[in-house]
């Protein structure tokens, strides 16, 4: 809570010099102009009456010597008024002696609501009594162990706050305690005992609370909606003396979350208003902007980095001139400024242009140079970091003799001009000498960011830097630099800080106590003190507004300004480029690598990859998409603070689409068929590509083969039912048997499927709907010549007759019945019945029944089954007493149960044969297919054995048995092979090659009704996608000598060659069409272990190894182009100004030199008799250029 407290009250000290809107006050507690040496927090309160804070908490200053008695004694004078509290003993005592020490007895209290004790104090105390006086609340009111106690840090001192010496940061709250002593404050030392309560720590949040009561703007700082509902719920429950923890965490986070917000909101306003009205003076003393270090590109990047809204053309205008300029220099801008490459590629950058075509010419190519660049010093390497880093900009190959520049060798040679100090102490960068600048040091910082987190080695040497600059700070928040306090070392330290993401207003150690204001003070108030009313900086404070702390105290507020918003940092510009990601259509479950698309020549940097519906697609670290489902969502690419989004739609796989129709067809009937063809029709319209892709076409093929087995089958029980009709025969008159006949086929046209009825001739339909009219006419007939032969009157002789009539009429159906003339007819044998013996007419009916049923021979052939039909509905039809003499013969009652069992079983049989009847048994080729297969089977094994007597289908079911287990043998050889791939590894390696390799042969050894019982095939098929291949061709490679400045060889058309030493790679390329390679490396010496690696996307990696050998130097081909000049670097770089020593800036960096009050002799750069940055003395030059002329001709000839 200390340091968020500390950030509160400094954090607005630093807009006080521009603004007047915001600041802590805290209470005048003393007249005279001692020096706080802290703040504390003080509250008094009265929670055990349930009547809030007398005082509430405020900050107060406090002094050296301050006590616990003096400061609250001060406060209550200022805040109730002189005579406002009652003590016994001496303030200023800190003896403890009772009588003498500070004893705190009432205190003006004119808070005349009745008091709400809570409950967990009346419980305890007898009933309170009230106050003894009305304005009063002090020792003996309500209880007589009540008064005032004081708690420091939440805990109860056992002195006098006489005695108690307060520290910055201390929570002094005095409290109300009603019983107890204090037990009912959860204090114990005084009362013994336990406490009444136990509460929650509250001092971080009284601190909070006091934040914001001691604001001088607290009215307007309560007008904020998100600070008012915190400050409220935390007043509430800091006034809880039962509250818990977690509340008091809660509010208490909240509160402190919604001021650093207020805060910051306050920050960004003041800071937008600086840059904005800094810009405007910008624009007024820089109208045109063109090419140099005053009202060029620092002027054209704090504006473009500021968003500062400038004249229409104005950049153009800037282009233009820089443009004009370059061309009239024929590209050189410098012979030994390579910063003027750097500054320029800066300024271009910052407005998204591109510096590898300024008129023609690269002003990035110079930078690769690494000679050159290092030839300022240290300033050279730093700019020239920066500057390619500003948007990633690929390193040219430098020109012929020239050092190449890397950016490992530029930050490599900033690491390494890392200061020791004469104590020894490693940290900090200058131009010369052995102490740290803090602008040299922070702008090597600002070089080094981008590595900060990924180079172990930065890392240490930025944090040593870090540690220096906060040395170096001043107590005002302000830097010296070169013998005086300026405005631009704050500026650039200001931007090495949010480089690094660090906030400049909150990081410690870059917070100081003002010596004479004994205020803290930050980076910002150090640089806000040179801050010109109405825009613009000075250089030094008695100084007029200067264009180069104008342009670097901008782009330090525009660098704090996009660390606020989030935004990339100040040099990190490839927010500028314009980066374009193509729209996307894939189908489900189809990949494709994503490729964000930025400026030419740039090197891309981290792309962070994202898919808003992760259910439609998700997407990899390296950017490779994969769509899940049908549908459109966003893809989001953020480099740096810039996010591109392309749409990407995900379409249903037409190999996909094929596949579920196959799949949807299910168990295979006629019913299906348009739905096979049509399946089929839709893997005929794909193209080759996706009909590999379908991996159910198996099943396709089978529902074809099992729908024209089905047509077969069906055509042959039609072909059987035509000729039985055919075989009708009614010329012989009626018979029960003729009768069954045509009824039976009758019952098997009404059992075909819709299908089988269709393929039935029309000429056979027609012969057995004429049967059948046939048959009843001749029934009906039959009964009326039975009835016709009957005499009038008739006699018992004539019941033979009767009861044959009676028979033929019960065997007829109720359609029959239902005719006129069978009505008649019965109606007249009713008659007949009257006319003799009715009792022997039924036992005559029954007897021919039961002789019928008895000459039925059982288990009954399907032939006779509309015979046993018939004899079974005459039985029915029979009356009670007819069946009463029918169960008198037992044989026939036995033969006739048979004829019913029969009857049933013949329909179970039925039922079975029709259920296998258009089963396809051939091709179980899967286990889903042979589970089905044996679910038919089990049917059949479950039926009795006189079911399965009369079952048609037993063919089928004999090869439904051989199919099954045929089918079980495939499985368990399936099954053998699924075990080797259930043992593969999840993640294969090369060692698994072989046993991959091996259980792919045995999978390719099955049949392909095998295969189809392999379930792991996909484990498989994922264990071989991740076995890389072989080279066809070995990799060759010729011996390497110490003179050869190629390493050459054979190897696999196309494959990539890299070349190694000690794990560094020194070169690489590509094989060519013919086989051949041809690598460059650098000189290499005899002895030295060089590996040489093949490498493709997919295949295993080959390696050579090759030690160096000597070569024949007399053989070199390039001996005659040696050099012989005695000039190792021969240009016109050599040629440098003489008045180059006025004209190097800090940031080039030597004006910033003279504006601080540096002279010449401490230029970052030129000739003369200046000392060359980074060099120990000119001495040093002196001795290497004799190493180097006289090493000269040895170099050329071994490096070419």
């Amino acid at each position: 809570m200390k340091s968020v407290l500390k950030r509160f009250i400094s954090v607005f000290t630093a807009l006080i010099l521009t603004t007047s809107a915001f600041f802590v006050k805290v209470p005048n507690v003393y007249a005279d102009e001692k020096k706080p040496i802290g703040h504390v927090t003080v509250s008094m309160e009265k929670f055990t009456l349930g009547l809030g804070y007398i005082i509430e908490p405020v900050l107060v200053p406090i002094y050296e010597g301050d006590t616990g008695s003096k400061v609250i004694t001060k406060l209550l004078d200022e805040k109730l008024g002189k005579g406002s509290y009652e003590n016994t003993g001496s303030v200023d005592d800190d003896s403890g002696i009772i009588g003498q020490s500070f004893y705190l007895a009432s205190v003006k209290d004119n808070d005349h609501r009745e008091a709400k004790i809570p409950e967990y104090i009346l419980k305890e105390c007898d009933e309170p009594y009230g106050r003894d006086r009305d304005d009063w609340l002090g020792e003996f009111d309500y209880t007589f162990m009540s008064g005032w106690m004081y708690a420091v840090n939440n805990w109860f001192p056992n002195y006098g706050a006489g005695q108690y010496e307060l520290k910055d940061g201390d929570v002094m709250r005095w409290q109300y305690t009603v019983w107890g002593y204090g037990s009912d404050l959860g204090s114990t030392f005084m009362g013994g005992g336990d406490a009444l309560v136990n509460p929650p720590v509250k001092d971080d949040l009284t601190t909070a609370i006091a934040t914001v009561n001691s604001n001088a703007d607290k009215e307007k700082l309560l007008q904020n909606k998100e600070v008012k509902e915190a400050y409220d719920e935390a007043m509430k429950v800091a006034q809880d003396m039962e509250t818990t923890e977690a509340k008091v965490k809660s509010v208490t986070k909240n509160l402190q979350a919604s001021i650093k917000n207020y805060e910051k909101g306050k920050i960004k306003q003041t800071v937008s208003k600086a840059i904005k009205e800094t810009g405007s003076y910008m624009l007024k003393t820089v109208p045109e902007a063109g090419f140099g270090t005053f009202s060029g590109e620092w002027t054209v990047l704090g504006l473009a980095r500021g968003g500062i809204e400038v004249p229409e053309k104005y950049y153009k205008t800037y282009e233009d001139n820089v443009v004009e300029y370059v061309k009239s220099k024929n590209g050189k801008l410098h012979a030994a400024k390579y910063t003027e490459y750097s500054r320029l590629i800066l300024g271009f950058s910052s407005i998204g242009l591109d510096a590898t075509d300024v008129g023609g010419y690269s002003m990035v190519a110079p930078l690769a140079d690494f000679n050159g660049v290092k030839r300022q010093g240290i300033n050279g390497p730093i700019f020239a970091l920066i500057a390619l880093d500003t948007r990633g900009y690929d390193i040219p190959k430098a020109a012929e003799g020239k050092t190449q520049t890397t950016r490992e060798m530029l930050i490599d040679y900033i690491l390494n001009l890392e200061i020791t100090q004469t104590s020894g102490e490693l940290g900090g960068w200058a131009l010369t000498g052995k102490v740290p600048d803090p602008d040299i040091t922070a702008m090597a910082i600002q070089s080094l960011a981008p590595y900060y987190n990924t180079n172990e080695k930065v890392k240490a040497a930025v944090d040593r830097g870090l540690t220096q600059l906060s040395r170096l700070q001043l107590d005002n928040g302000a830097y010296n630099s070169w013998g005086t306090m300026n405005s631009e070392s704050t500026a650039q330290v200001i931007v090495a800080l949010t480089a690094l993401g660090i906030d400049p207003l909150e990081d410690e150690r870059f917070i100081k106590v003002n010596s004479e204001t004994g205020k803290e003070s930050n980076l910002l108030t150090g640089l806000m003190q040179f801050y010109s009313e109405g825009g613009g900086f000075k250089h030094v404070l008695n100084m007029d507004t200067d264009a180069m702390a104008t342009d670097q105290g901008m782009y330090a507020l525009v660098a704090y300004q996009r660390f606020l918003d989030g935004k990339s940092s100040l040099y990190d510009m490839q927010d500028q480029i314009n980066y374009t990601l193509d729209d996307v259509e894939l189908y489900d479950d189809e990949t494709k690598q994503l490729e964000v698309k930025g400026a030419p020549g740039c090197e891309l940097g981290k792309v962070t990859w994202s898919v808003e519906d992760k259910a439609v697609a998700t997407i990899s670290e390296d950017g490779m998409l994969t769509a899940k489902k049908v549908g459109t969502t966003k893809v989001n690419a953020k480099i740096g603070s810039k996010t591109v989004t392309a749409t990407l739609t995900v379409k249903k796989n037409p190999a996909k689409i094929v596949m579920e129709k196959i799949d949807a067809l299910g168990e295979i009937t006629l019913a299906k068929e348009e739905q096979v063809k049509e399946a089929r029709k839709a893997y005929e319209d794909l193209g080759d590509e996706f009909k590999q892709k379908v991996t159910n076409l198996n099943i396709l093929i089978d529902a074809e083969k099992t729908i024209a087995a089905i047509k077969e089958e069906n055509q042959k029980v039609v072909d059987e039912f035509v000729s039985k009709v055919n075989e009708i025969d009614l010329s012989g008159g009626f018979s029960q048997e003729a009768r069954g006949y045509v009824l039976g086929l009758k019952e098997s046209y009404d059992n075909f499927d819709s299908y089988q009825k269709a393929l039935v001739p029309q000429a056979t339909l027609d012969k057995l709907t004429n049967s059948l009219s046939e048959i009843d006419k001749l029934e009906v007939e039959n009964l009326l010549a039975i009835l016709d032969s009957i005499p009038s009157p008739a006699t018992e002789d004539d019941l033979d007759k009767v009861t044959a009539f009676l028979a033929a009429y019960d065997a007829m159906s109720d359609s029959q019945k239902s005719k006129e003339e069978v009505k008649s007819a019965k109606a007249e044998i009713d008659k007949i019945l009257l006319e003799i013996d009715e009792e022997k007419a039924y036992e005559q009916m029954a007897k021919e029944l039961a002789q019928d049923v008895k000459k039925l021979e059982t288990p009954i052939d399907r032939e006779k089954l509309e015979t046993a039909k018939s004899l079974v509905k005459r039985h029915k039809e029979l009356n009670d007493r007819a069946k009463f003499y029918f169960s008198e013969d037992k044989e026939a009652v036995a033969n006739l149960n048979k004829i019913k069992a029969n009857i049933e079983q013949i329909a179970a049989a039925d039922e079975f044969d029709n259920s296998i009847r258009d089963y396809v048994i051939e091709n179980i080729n899967n286990k889903e297919k042979l589970e089905a297969a044996k679910a038919k089977l089990d049917k059949y094994n479950k039926l009795s054995d006189e079911v399965k007597l009369y079952v048609t289908e037993k063919e089928k079911v004999e090869s439904l048995k051989n199919a099954i287990s045929k089918a079980e043998e495939n499985l368990a050889k399936a099954k053998e092979v699924d075990d080797l791939i259930n043992a593969l590894p999840e993640k294969i390696t090369e060692s698994d090659d072989e046993s991959v390799l091996s259980v792919k042969e045995k999978y390719d050894a099955l049949t392909d009704e095998q295969k189809g019982f392999v379930e792991n095939i996909e484990k498989l098929n994922n264990a071989l996608s991740q076995i890389l291949e072989k080279f066809e061709k070995e990799l060759e490679v010729n011996d390497i000598k110490t003179i050869d400045e190629v390493v050459t060889g054979k190897g696999e058309a196309g494959a990539e060659i890299e070349v190694y030493v000690d794990g560094v790679l020194i070169g690489n390329g590509s094989v060519n069409e013919d086989g051949t390679f041809e690598v460059e490396i650098p000189g290499l010496e005899e002895g030295e272990i060089v590996l040489v690696k093949m490498t493709k996307e997919g295949y295993n990696t080959l390696e050579v190894t090759k030690t160096v050998i000597k070569g024949d130097e007399s053989t070199n081909p390039g001996d005659e182009e040696q050099d012989t000049d005695n000039d190792q670097d021969t240009d016109e770089d050599q040629d440098i100004d003489d008045d180059q020593n006025q004209d190097g800036d800090i940031n080039d960096n030597d004006e910033q030199s003279n504006n601080q009050g540096g002279n010449n002799n401490q230029n970052s750069s030129g000739n003369g008799s200046s000392v060359q940055t980074g060099d120990p003395s000119s001495i040093g030059y002196l001795a290497m250029g004799l190493i180097a002329l006289g090493g000269l001709c040895f170099v050329r000839k071994n490096r070419k």
